[in-house]
């Protein structure tokens, strides 16, 4: 029992290398992955989005009192303000948001890439390798979040404008010193949610899983990337949920 954790342990190390290094030939090892390589991807990306989250939302109270000391300081006048406490209730209906609207990506995405693999293939796309291209297709975003986590973690500050979303308003907390603050409209706040996940990492995922769609189910890659890009673009609506 304990050859066969070590082995699944070094199996997924390996599948995150070649994935990362030489995406198309661990591709094509890929197919026809076993359940212990599928399990791999949904656990680390799950429990990283939570453990973001409530980084998150501790790391955004400590932020926002740092604003009303900041505020305190320069008026010298009433008591001190305290720390609110993390309301990690609050962080928990976030994580679990989070985790619907990723689980229901996952199905988006699964059941497209099981379609158009067998529209288009010139291989029948069995449920195993689209089950296989979803999730370790994500293998982008669970870099992204571990650099997100990072970045927290050092900065005790959170990353309030996700991806390209800051091009449309700057979501991060003003300081109570500012003579007004405008709040987004309802298409600005809709935009922003869906811009939060264009970034590099998206490019990546998008040619990531192109590349295991044309190994697969035999399509030209060329077709296969602008089959994957309208799939990604379909599952993007979903950061609203999360937005």
């Amino acid at each position: 029992m304990m050859e066969e954790h070590v082995s699944a342990a070094l199996d997924s190390r390996a599948t995150v290398t070649g994935l990362a290094l030489r995406p198309r030939a661990t591709w094509s090892a890929l197919q026809g992955a076993q359940g212990r390589r599928l399990w791999v991807p949904a656990v680390l990306i799950a429990g990283l989005t939570v453990l973001l989250v409530l980084v998150t939302a501790y790391a955004d109270t400590h932020y926002r009192y740092g604003l009303d000391m900041d505020w305190f300081e320069q008026q010298s006048t009433g008591p001190a303000p305290e720390l609110a406490s993390v309301r990690f209730d609050a962080a928990a209906l976030s994580a679990l948001g989070a985790l619907g609207a990723l689980g229901l990506q996952w199905v988006v995405v699964t059941g497209a890439l099981l379609l158009l693999g067998r529209l288009f293939g010139e291989r029948r796309l069995s449920r195993a390798d689209a089950v296989t291209l979803a999730l370790w297709g994500w293998l982008p975003f669970i870099f992204r979040a571990l650099l997100q986590l990072g970045f927290t973690a050092a900065t005790g500050r959170p990353i309030y404008n996700l991806g390209l979303s800051g091009l449309v308003y700057d979501a991060t907390p003003p300081p109570l010193t500012a003579i007004r603050y405008v709040t987004p409209s309802s298409a600005r706040w809709a935009t922003a949610a869906l811009l939060r996940g264009v970034d590099l990492f998206a490019g990546w995922h998008v040619l990531l899983t192109g590349w295991g769609l044309a190994a697969f189910a035999r399509i030209p890659p060329r077709k296969a990337l602008a089959l994957t890009a309208v799939v990604w673009l379909a599952a993007l609506p979903l950061y609203l949920v999360t937005g």
